[in-house]
C-alpha cells in the first residue's frame, strides 16, 4: 500500500482532484479544498510506470504535480 499526499494553495482557493488516469488497483482519497491523501492498496504490477497527477484549478487556472508509480 502507498498513500500519496497534496497540499494546494491559491486565490481564489482552488479546487484539488486526483488524476489517476486508469489505475487497475484499489484507490481511495480524501481531499479538501487544500489537502488531498489517495490511498492505493494492494497494488497491482499492471499499474507500474503510470502516472498520478494532484491537479489544482481556479479562475486563474490549473497547476499539477505527478508522481509515478514503481
Amino acid at each position: 500500500s502507498v498513500t500519496i499526499s497534496c497540499s494546494v494553495g491559491g486565490d481564489p482557493l482552488p479546487t484539488l482532484y486526483w488524476d489517476v488516469g486508469n489505475l487497475v488497483s484499489k484507490h481511495m482519497n480524501e481531499t479538501s479544498h487544500t489537502q488531498g491523501s489517495l490511498r492505493i492498496t494492494n497494488i497491482s504490477s499492471d499499474d507500474s510506470g503510470k502516472q498520478i497527477s494532484c491537479v489544482a484549478e481556479n479562475l486563474v487556472g490549473e497547476d499539477q504535480d505527478s508522481v509515478n508509480l514503481t
